[in-house]
């Protein structure tokens, strides 16, 4: 099935040039906005994802709705079994990565290239909210494990699959500091895409994911980046957030076994 590893690059590439073609085709036809503006990103993201769809589709010869889900359950039952321990896994690896994060700034302090963008969304309200933790996380887990994982796992053995898709996940985002914790971040995805059969776990995650630095970053005070930047959570968070993934990961694992089984 496609894609094999080498389409898979092309098809990443693709998800990163299409945005920029429809930009251009748009401000050809006289429509102008500012840098970070959140409508925008939203009809240019769905618009290239229609568009890489309608290419890669036929190649794996699927329907679109057929992406995200082929489990012997509904697709509701997944969800509503998993949803919990998916909620406290993540808030656990957002708590852990972050400490990968620090690391790297306190190394690399221009690492975090698109601090300013980011700021720009997180700072715009509902529609930065709908980008971050609703547009992305759906058009992401679409490409990446709708479409890459899914076609490498028919070529490749689940490890290789796994840790290749997560890689151009990680690749794609074309920040330093976030090169770790996506490539983390992808491996749980796709775990989730691996063991459920179904695309809608690893949609949940990833908004869950992004929706808790979202929500912290509305609560921070005016001296958050010079009093937390390149501080470390407490210790008793750290460990608590090990508790949450460690004990998330054996649930999820449970519940696909018995979900993936029953008819």
């Amino acid at each position: 099935m496609f894609p094999n590893k080498s389409q898979a690059i092309a098809v990443t590439l693709l998800f990163m040039a299409t945005p920029l073609v429809v930009a251009q085709v748009l401000v050809h036809f006289g429509v102008r906005w500012r840098a970070g503006n959140s409508t925008i990103y939203i009809i240019i993201s769905l618009i290239s994802t229609y568009l890489i769809l309608q290419f890669v589709l036929p190649k794996m010869g699927l329907r679109f709705v057929e992406i995200f889900h082929a489990n012997f359950n509904k697709w509701s039952v997944i969800v509503s079994l998993s949803i919990l321990p998916i909620a406290f896994a993540m808030l656990g690896l957002q708590v852990l990565l972050s400490n990968i994060s620090i690391v790297v700034l306190y190394l690399f302090p221009g690492a975090d290239i698109y601090s300013e963008s980011f700021d720009a969304l997180f700072s715009s309200g509902i529609s930065g909210l709908l980008v971050i933790c609703v547009v992305a996380p759906v058009v992401e887990e679409i490409i990446f494990r709708g479409v890459i994982l899914r076609g490498l796992l028919s070529n490749y053995s689940k490890c290789d699959a796994l840790i290749a898709s997560a890689t151009l996940f990680s690749l794609m985002h074309l920040n330093p500091i976030q090169l770790i914790p996506t490539l983390i971040a992808g491996i749980v995805l796709g775990w989730l895409y691996i063991k459920s059969y179904s695309l809608w776990p690893s949609i949940i995650a990833h908004m869950l994911f992004n929706a808790i630095p979202f929500i912290a970053y509305q609560f921070k005070s005016d001296d958050y980046e010079a009093s937390m930047e390149l501080t470390f959570l407490p210790i008793e968070l750290q460990l608590l957030s090990i508790v949450f993934v460690v004990g998330a990961y054996f649930i999820v694992k449970y519940i696909f076994q018995k979900s993936t089984v029953v008819s």
